[in-house]
């Protein structure tokens, strides 16, 4: 195995193409770049590493090549442990993932057709290519997960990681709010519900006369699953709406479901596999349309709520609690809390763009008028905003920024869980780098051919 490892490396994929003459003559297509464990590094796969980088718009500096290697290395020597462990991940969320990372490459070469003639492949082409990769990347959390899972910070430490940092790297906190909300859905006209209704029945219809569900969700669904045909992988009832999972775990294999309206909307629903306590299903969605003077009547009843409070007739607290149809903030006044940090404190990127464009000139105490947007489903709803505090950027201190100095020594005391893991794993595990990335200077962070 290790004569195999050494000579490896060395390994070019050729293609015999012919000049002018007719001469047949070899081209390198792809190089093996590392081989570590049982797994290979392609010259190819810092390539596709690459345009991830400058997708995430990491700054292109001279040895980005040998950063993408090390990053890879690193990885490799995960999946390889995750390999040995026997760490799976599912392919439907191999394929969400990967649906995702190609709408994200599409955003940054600006279409589709873009993306393909820089590949110089079709987006089938594309998907084969990057789906090993994401799903070796998928691996690679779920090792991480497991290495740092266990990992808390205590408020000492807190502290003294603060208190490490030079006065010139205390990083700056940008401009901060709360932000208060009281929604309003606009309601649904009956025979526009009806309608609805009768698409889904048709769709059904044609389903179970033998029509593609997968298709019709592709053509039809307004869900986000509709580009994989309206799978969403396997879920627990808990991570379901309520009525969803209540219908889904009764269903056989292939069955469809009758009309399941939950908070999204109407659905139909489909079921794939079941294993134990959770389900693979496919789902089509459809929300009825909104009549304008269901918009209007909601807009302007939100309207009478601004007026009111402003006049002091009424607080926002009370207000929201009594009028807001958001399960999530009315019992609290309408206070939101930040789902990334768990706390009521947002940053300015956080907001949607319609929410940004309505506050990003208020002050404290300020309400917005009534403005329209969707939801996280998708549904039409309107929005009053007020601005329950505003900081302005900042250098960073115990006192204002606790909670943001905390994430940050937690993330550098997993850093170097991280890092000692690697060290460890690096002693074990035979791997061998080719010499035409020597100058990377890798051997500084362990990576010695052996």
């Amino acid at each position: 195995m290790r004569i195999f490892q050494r000579l490896i490396p060395t390994v070019c994929l050729l293609l015999l193409a012919f000049t002018s003459q007719g001469q047949a003559k070899a081209v390198i297509i792809d190089q093996v770049a590392a081989v570590i464990g049982n797994e290979m590094i392609m010259q190819s796969d810092i390539e596709k590493q690459l345009i991830e980088m400058k997708a995430e718009n990491v700054p292109m500096k001279p040895n980005i090549r040998c950063e993408a290697l090390r990053e890879m290395l690193e990885q490799k020597l995960m999946v390889n442990q995750a390999k040995l462990d026997s760490v799976q991940v599912s392919e439907a969320s191999v394929a969400l993932n990967l649906e995702g990372r190609l709408d994200h490459f599409v955003n940054y070469f600006g279409s589709q057709k873009e993306m393909e003639t820089y590949f110089g492949k079709s987006i089938l082409q594309l998907k084969e290519d990057f789906h090993d990769l994401i799903k070796e990347q998928m691996l690679m959390q779920d090792v991480r997960k497991t290495i740092t899972e266990d990992i808390h910070i205590t408020p000492s430490e807190v502290k003294e990681y603060y208190n490490s940092l030079p006065k010139d790297s205390i990083p700056t906190v940008d401009a901060k709010m709360e932000v208060m909300q009281i929604l309003k859905y606009p309601k649904y006209k009956e025979e526009s519900i009806l309608k609805t209704k009768e698409r889904l029945l048709d769709m059904r219809k044609r389903i179970l006369e033998g029509s593609s569900f997968s298709t019709l969700a592709v053509l039809y669904s307004q869900d986000g699953s509709a580009k994989l045909g309206g799978e969403i992988g396997f879920k627990s009832k808990s991570e379901l709406f309520p009525e969803y999972a209540a219908v889904a775990f009764t269903l056989k294999e292939g069955q469809v479901s009758k009309i399941v309206e939950s908070e999204a909307g109407y659905h139909i629903i489909q079921m794939i596999e079941r294993r134990g306590d959770r389900v693979n299903t496919r789902h089509i969605l459809l929300n009825p349309e909104l009549a304008q003077s269901s918009l209007d009547a909601a807009k302007k009843s939100l309207d009478s709520l601004v007026t009111l409070i402003k006049k002091d007739s009424m607080t926002f607290q009370l207000a929201a609690y009594v009028n807001s149809q958001d399960k999530d903030t009315y019992m609290n006044g309408g206070l939101r809390i930040n789902p990334k940090s768990g706390n009521s404190y947002f940053q300015m990127n956080d907001f949607t763009p319609e929410e940004y464009y309505v506050i990003k000139d208020l002050k404290k105490n300020d309400i917005t008028d009534p403005f329209s947007t969707k939801d996280d489903y998708g549904k039409v709803v309107y929005k009053v905003l007020k601005i329950k505090s505003k900081s302005n950027p900042h250098p960073a201190n115990l006192k204002e920024d606790y909670q943001f100095l905390q994430e940050l020594a937690l993330a550098e005391k997993q850093k170097k869980a991280v890092e000692a893991w690697i060290a460890d794993k690096q002693k074990s595990t035979t791997f061998h780098i080719d010499s035409s990335f020597d100058r990377c200077s890798l051997a500084e962070k362990g990576w010695v051919n052996h």
